[in-house]
């Protein structure tokens, strides 16, 4: 292209490659940082010591069910919840929401966890 289509604000081949590159290096640094999320995640669940952790207060549902293998979602209905509503929700909080103490709700979800597992 000629100096005078740079002025005139028309994209060059160069513009274009660099363009290329970019999303290229964006692309994969997206998928390193995923690769990396996902290892992370394998080498913690994959600890025996995350496995069946005594419940506390910070712990949300989803967590407690991963600790535990069961479906998040089926914890979630055992315990009357929406799953997706109440994504992230903290043991301390549905004790909170249910006018409960931590130890009443824990042994709700200890009962319903077990009932998961027997079926």
């Amino acid at each position: 292209m000629s100096k005078k289509a740079d002025e005139a604000g028309v994209p060059t081949h160069r513009t274009y490659r660099r363009l290329l590159w970019a999303l290229l290096i964006a692309s994969v640094l997206g998928t390193a940082l995923f690769a990396v999320r996902g290892i992370v995640q394998l080498v913690y669940w994959s600890d025996p010591a995350h496995q069946d952790q005594a419940l506390e207060p910070w712990m949300p549902v989803g967590f407690v069910a991963r600790s535990y293998g069961v479906e998040r979602e089926a914890l979630a209905a055992s315990l009357g919840l929406d799953p997706e509503a109440n994504r992230g929700l903290s043991l301390k909080e549905l004790a909170k929401m249910r006018g409960q103490t931590f130890e009443e709700t824990s042994r709700e979800v200890e009962a319903a966890i077990q009932d998961i597992r027997s079926r």
